[in-house]
């Protein structure tokens, strides 16, 4: 890749962190969002590692297993609104300020 390139991926990323501040997360992007964590859950069980490792992932957590289902049903009523709400604590988070200190700007 070349630094030419290189910038304008950064530009753009940022610009993306100063969309999602502003709480521009839209409808189109909530659900497909939604269908991504969704077929991430279910690849997350292809084959018996797959499901021993979600199994695994409860029990360190001290989660039920019932946790899949409640988060899985909680999947279907985010909304852009949620999102946004997420988003701005999420740009405030540390790793978000230590991102900032290196970048000279907020993410």
């Amino acid at each position: 890749m070349k630094a030419e390139e290189t910038a304008a991926s950064i530009k753009e990323f940022f610009n993306e962190f100063d969309r999602i501040r502003k709480g521009d997360v839209t409808p189109e992007e909530v659900a497909k969002s939604r269908e991504s964590l969704r077929t991430e859950m279910i690849q997350s069980f292809t084959g018996l590692g797959g499901v021993l490792g979600a199994a695994a992932a409860l029990v360190e957590a001290g989660l039920p297993f019932e946790t899949l289902a409640t988060d899985a049903a909680a999947m279907q009523s985010v909304t852009p609104a949620d999102l946004n709400t997420l988003a701005a604590a999420a740009l405030r988070s540390r790793w978000c300020a230590g991102a900032r200190g290196r970048q000279g700007r907020d993410p």
